[in-house]
């Protein structure tokens, strides 16, 4: 039997996992795990710290003990504590103690790209005042597109044309926002990527659902019912960013800054796209985002679905997601 995680994360007594058995998804909470760490001792010992440390083994009963016993012994000079104390990673390491058989062809890789009103300016994600216009998504393996918009769309460009898209066409915004959140339910991500998903995409989407929606409505985007939201500081200012749990979020913005080591005039999405692919995104021919949407929407629909595929193309071209992938399993982490 083949079997590979996709997602792990230990919470409360419990671990929780998505992966994949013989190519087929499974979601398991395993209440087994009984955790590891290390002591010095003075008695003769096959166990050896870095330096050469005798170390003795202690085998807690659950993950809570572990925890305890942690924050017992946290900052004693004279006690130090080894091995592994993130205990998701030892579970990892535990249960797959040889190279994990790890297979891209089956995981649900989804790129997304929205777009909102701009009634006041740039939408700000804390004060997620403007209306989700369209939601797309495209899956990396089968090429497939899921559009969500408000209001009827044909293809203009002969670019999209190309595509295999699944228009839904929606009244409201509430409907849109129902219908994706139903979609993703059914088919959620293991990997979800964009440009700058992180930081707008995805916390945008998140408190917009929570006002529109209710607040409940953002945990039903993870398949253990669970997200967090936290608060970083970047360059000066605090941004908010969403743990969704069960799904890893790798923002190709992100990647492309880390791992092609050069560096560009510009990283929006439209110079990285010439770059790397020689073409950019639909050309916005209207003063305004606001007149793009309210004069020319099957057109804008286009623009938001060619977004996608440039992600798409991307990584295609440059596998970084695949880089992240293998790293991370050689590593034995999500």
């Amino acid at each position: 039997m083949s079997e590979f995680y996709t997602y792990s994360w230990q919470y409360g007594n419990k671990v929780l996992t998505r992966g994949y058995r013989d190519g087929v998804p499974f979601i398991e909470r395993d209440p087994s795990f009984k955790p590891k760490l290390y002591v010095r001792s003075n008695e003769p010992s096959e166990i050896r710290g870095l330096y050469g440390e005798q170390l003795k083994e202690i085998e807690f009963s659950n993950p809570s003990d572990a925890r305890e016993f942690l924050e017992t012994y946290k900052g004693i000079d004279n006690y130090p504590i080894y091995g592994q104390t993130d205990l998701t990673y030892q579970y990892l390491s535990e249960k797959y103690p040889n190279d994990v058989p790890f297979d891209m062809e089956v995981m649900g890789i989804w790129s997304l790209d929205i777009e909102t009103t701009a009634e006041n300016g740039f939408p700000n994600v804390d004060e997620p005042i403007e209306e989700v216009l369209l939601i797309t998504v495209m899956n990396n393996k089968t090429k497939q597109v899921l559009t969500w918009g408000i209001g009827e769309w044909k293809p203009q460009t002969e670019q999209v044309k190309k595509l295999d898209v699944t228009y839904v066409p929606c009244d409201t915004e509430r409907e849109l926002l129902s219908k994706f959140g139903d979609w993703w339910v059914k088919n959620t991500p293991d990997i979800v990527t964009g440009w700058n998903t992180e930081f707008f995409d995805i916390p945008y989407l998140m408190n917009r659902c929570a006002r529109v929606l209710g607040e409940e409505s953002k945990n039903a985007f993870s398949p253990f019912g669970m997200t967090r939201r936290k608060i970083v500081k970047m360059m000066g200012r605090e941004h908010t960013l969403y743990d969704i749990k069960g799904v890893s979020q790798l923002d190709y913005l992100d990647l492309y800054k880390k791992f092609t080591y050069v560096v560009r005039e510009s990283y929006k999405l439209d110079h990285i796209a010439e770059v790397e692919l020689g073409h950019k995104k639909l050309e916005n021919n209207h003063d305004t985002f606001k007149e793009f949407y309210d004069n020319d929407w099957y057109r804008f629909i286009d623009y938001n679905i060619i977004d996608t595929q440039l992600i798409d193309e991307l990584e295609d071209k440059m596998k970084l997601i695949e880089l992240i992938a293998t790293m991370a399993y050689d590593a034995k982490c999500n």
